[in-house]
Parts: structure tokens; sequence; C-alpha cells
């Protein structure tokens, strides 16, 4: 099967794309406020961002139904955490993989150590403020006080986010982080986690393995990289 690559190169690429997320305004996306691990609305939309970025995952209904036991926490021969799925909900790949197949058939994330804001470290915090025998995965911040955070244990409701609210939820932080170039949605996400997998070097497979696309058409539709980020890779 040809790698997304070929297809760009051969001029092949006509689909419709969401544009894809510069590395400058990722990077100021990442350091925004609204993506702050030390308040419960920041941590929990970390959490999801990271998530996303990592594992692309389809739709506000495949976030909607995660679970705490959809993830796994694993190290590798290296001793390095890393977080991946329990299975691939999208695949319907219920069966486990040996360690070397996870990157195909799941994805993964993993730890930065030392880093304030490493996915690992945001992932187990927010498991560690989220009441015990939650249903679903994503759920709403409490309102604490700022000065009382320290000192409360449980962070979030039990009430899970809804479909409206997790599929606008990129447009949320966008509004608060200052100085990017437009504004994305979470299609933009998922354009770019795509993205980094075909630049890793996974063929389409691979990465249908991963996102759950389940044809080359859509996921391309998601891969072709916008204007600005072939600027940006010229400078």
């Amino acid at each position: 099967m040809p790698s997304l690559k070929r297809y760009r190169k051969n001029g092949k690429d006509t689909s419709v794309h969401h544009p894809r997320i510069t590395e400058s305004d990722l990077e100021k996306i990442r350091n925004a406020p609204a993506l702050s691990p030390i308040t419960p609305t920041g941590l929990v939309r970390k959490v999801w961002f990271d998530i996303q970025l990592c594992f692309a995952r389809r739709g506000t209904e495949g976030n909607r139904n995660l679970s705490k036991e959809s993830f796994v926490l694993r190290q590798d021969e290296n001793g390095k955490e890393y977080l991946t799925l329990a299975h691939n909900p999208e695949t319907k790949n219920h069966k486990d993989p040996t360690a070397s197949d996870r990157e195909n058939l799941r994805g993964f994330m993993f730890a930065s150590p030392g880093d304030p804001l490493c996915p690992v470290d945001s992932f187990k915090k927010y498991l560690s403020k989220c009441p015990e025998n939650a249903g679903v995965f994503y759920l709403h911040p409490r309102r604490i006080p700022l000065c009382k955070l320290e000192s409360t244990e449980v962070w979030f409701t039990r009430e899970p986010m809804g479909l409206n609210y997790l599929g606008n939820i990129l447009k949320s932080i966008c509004e608060e982080a200052e100085g990017i170039s437009q504004m994305y949605t979470n299609h933009s996400l998922r354009s770019t986690a795509v993205g980094r997998l075909s630049d890793a070097g996974l063929e389409s497979r691979q990465i249908m393995s991963v996102t759950g696309h389940r044809c080359e058409a859509s996921l391309r539709s998601y891969w072709a990289p916008s204007l600005s980020v072939r600027e940006e890779g010229m400078e």
C-alpha cells in the first residue's frame, strides 16, 4: 500500500483537508494557561490535547466512550514509561499485541521525565483527581477556589463531558491562547496527529490502524499539510 508521502509527491492528494497546526502555534497552545495542569480545567484540557495528539482519536463519540480502563501504562525495554490504549476500539482489535507492534496497533505516548508538562505525569495526576468509579474518562471540573486546590483531593465531578463540549474543546483552547496564527478545530488536531505519524515514516495502513480510518481517501483528507506548514518548513 503506498504511503501518504508518495501521494503528495505524485500530486494525487486532491482531497479537502483540515489545516494542520503549525509547529509555532502548537508550541504556543501547549504552553498556554488554558492547558495548565495546575487547575482542574487546564488539567482535563491538557490530558485531552495530549491524547488527541498521540492517538488521533476519532470523533466526539469515540472520546465520550473512553474510560480509565481504556488506557494502560507500560515501560519499554529501556524502562521508559509510556501510555497506550488497552485495545484499539476503532479497529475492534481486542487481542493484546506484543511490544514490537504496539505502536502500529494503538499508538503510544511517552513520558518526558523532568518536564513540568510531561503528558504521562498529567495523565496520572488527572486520574488521581477524579472521583472513584467514574463511568467515563472525561469529566467536568468542580468549581474550586484556587486557594483550596492543594488541599482538595477530588477536582472533578461525576458528570461526563457532553458531545458538544468535547466537539468544541480545541476551539475553546485556541480562544484563550495568545499569538496563534488562526483558530483551529478538533479536526485540525487530528490532522496534526496523522501528519506526525506520516512524518515519522509510518505507511498508510499503519496510520489507519492507529486512527481507525477505514479507507485511504478519508485518511488523506486529514493529512494534506496546510500552506502555512509548508512555508514554515522552508524558513
